[in-house]
């Protein structure tokens, strides 16, 4: 299995396993699988950007010195 694969495969799981807490959340309502799969996808997905970010944000702090990892210093 590819990285590329490999990561595809751990998002889907991130998924699955939201999808399966919301439904749970909600008391088990029959009919909203679908609801609770996008609705836990657009989750995950938010998650994934808010953590790169931060990366990102850190990755600047270290390029410019800020241990700290607060990239305005």
């Amino acid at each position: 299995m590819s990285g590329r694969e490999e990561r595809a495969w751990q998002r889907e799981e991130q998924v699955r396993i939201r999808a399966h807490s919301l439904w749970e959340k909600e008391g088990r309502p029959d009919g909203q699988a679908e609801r609770h799969w996008f609705q836990a996808k657009e989750l995950v997905e938010k998650a994934i950007v808010r953590r790169r970010a931060r990366a990102a944000e850190q990755q600047a702090a270290a390029v410019a010195g800020n241990p700290k990892g607060d990239a305005r210093g």
